[in-house]
């Protein structure tokens, strides 16, 4: 048993004490918090793509009204239409590679990290296979992810293009943009099974919609699997609360801060209240099971046409 101080902040009232505690109880709030620390760092990742994904397709409709409204502009327009597009095309891939990195390292998933279950793992490595070999939009926006470290434009080619319906009176206009083959495989080798599956034209819109998606399924899967294990680290700590918040005399049934801090000693007797210290709040617990009831499904970005009413 160690001496902790122990803060307790609820119902604007902050109550302070001294309690005796086993250190390897507060040695594992502080593990169990950490892991939770991580899932929301991946949660993060995942909105992040998303957001950056949306903010692509949303350049490409916002450049498609323009293009139909401004038919007049030239080389200035498409210039300037290329750099948006690349832009924001550069974040969903990168931000994309930093979620897969997270997802898998050296062969170890995060589930892994985790929760330490084989037979989750083995789950997540093979839904990471089946994206992989089903989804030739995603391989290709991992391909994508590489050659553009190598290469300062991705695209260099963008399509604007305007049709007419005489009897509707209605005129549809649309930007879209790709790369060739040739020009992805000049910067890197791709292996002869990869390149039977890429089109001679990548309509890259498309490939980051597959990409996504590919991410996303991904994604859910985590969610899935950790929502359970998540949610009994949580209760651990709750129970925790309690149980410090009784030990100080404090009533924490609705909103809560609790700080709890290692009390040592110097040889010169002096009070040294330091390093080893954990907090609890119930607004953060809260948090993230939200945030793991925000995505229940994933994305189908590939399979979805969006048109205004």
């Amino acid at each position: 048993m160690e001496e902790f101080v122990v803060q307790v902040i609820a119902d604007n009232d902050v109550k302070t004490k001294r309690v005796q505690l086993e250190a390897e109880k507060h040695s594992d709030i502080a593990q169990q918090k950490a892991k939770l620390l991580k899932v929301m760092e991946l949660i993060d990742i995942y909105d992040q793509v998303i957001d950056s994904h949306v903010e692509a397709k949303t350049v490409f409709y916002k450049l498609s009204v323009q293009s139909a409204i401004e038919r007049t502009k030239g080389q200035a327009f498409v210039q300037q239409t290329r750099n948006q597009l690349n832009r924001c095309m550069f974040n969903t891939l990168n931000l994309g590679k930093l979620y897969l990195d997270k997802n898998f390292f050296k062969e170890k998933s995060f589930i892994k990290k985790i929760t330490e279950s084989e037979e989750a793992h083995q789950k997540a490595e093979n839904l990471r296979k089946k994206v992989f070999t089903e989804n030739s939009e995603y391989m290709l926006g991992c391909e994508l992810r590489a050659y553009s470290q190598h290469a300062s434009i991705m695209t260099r080619t963008i399509h604007r293009g305007i049709q007419r319906d005489l009897e509707k009176s209605q005129l549809t206009a649309n930007v879209s943009a790709s790369i060739s083959k040739r020009e992805l495989c000049s910067k890197r080798h791709i292996s002869e099974e990869k390149l039977l599956r890429i089109p001679d034209k990548i309509d890259l819109q498309k490939c980051l919609d597959g990409y996504v998606d590919g991410i996303s399924e991904m994604h859910i899967l985590n969610l899935n699997l950790l929502r359970d294990f998540v949610d009994a680290l949580i209760k651990q700590i709750e129970t925790f609360a309690q149980s410090l918040a009784h030990n100080v005399g404090a009533n924490i049934s609705d909103a809560y801060f609790i700080k709890v801090t290692c009390d040592t000693l110097s040889d010169e007797n002096e009070q040294n209240t330091n390093e080893e210290s954990v907090s609890i709040s119930s607004e953060w617990l809260g948090l993230i099971r939200q945030l793991l009831d925000k995505h229940r499904s994933a994305t189908k970005f590939l399979h979805t046409k969006h048109e205004p009413s």
